[in-house]
């Protein structure tokens, strides 16, 4: 697994096109992890409710 250091180091290198689209699909990547951890804690409170 790559260190978070590489890839910060590598981010710095990016031109500003490459940099633009890695900020977009890591926009997207982050949004879809939130919709799935709201769904399924949506869903935990389906199968336990208060």
């Amino acid at each position: 697994m790559i260190s978070i250091e590489v890839l910060e180091k590598q981010i710095t290198e990016l031109d500003n096109e490459s940099f633009s689209k890695l900020r977009d699909w890591f926009i997207e990547f982050e949004q879809s992890r939130w919709e799935k951890q709201i769904e399924a804690d949506s869903n935990a409170d389906a199968v336990f409710p208060d």
